[in-house]
């Protein structure tokens, strides 16, 4: 993706214009509005946009209920926004419904 390569050459604004011009063409049922989404929820919450990065973790979900990187995505955006018992609740399913996936740790790239 495009936006990823902004991104990875510290163009971050272009990268976030890149994955929401991705999102509102392809929207967030498709594969690659799916990605963009979550790229670009992962970008607003490392810029400190937490809220709308949980807005939209909360539409991927709705879309992707069995992509577990959503939810994982959700439960550490929730946590740094000091919803404690919600993120908990999310991280729990995460678990419950996934138990292979290992990818339930902070990341610091996520967050203020």
């Amino acid at each position: 993706q495009f936006g990823i390569a902004l991104e990875a050459a510290g163009r971050d604004e272009d990268a976030e214009i890149a994955y929401r011009l991705t999102v509102a063409r392809d929207g967030l049922t498709t594969d690659h509005g799916r990605r963009a989404g979550n790229n670009l929820g992962r970008l607003l919450a490392r810029r400190g946009n937490l809220p709308e990065a949980v807005t939209l973790y909360r539409d991927l979900h709705e879309h992707y209920p069995d992509d577990p990187r959503v939810l994982r995505n959700l439960a550490v955006v929730l946590e740094h926004l000091g919803q404690i018992e919600e993120s908990v609740r999310v991280r729990a399913e995460l678990d419950e419904r996934f138990p292979d996936y290992e990818r339930t740790r902070l990341e610091p790239s996520v967050g203020p």
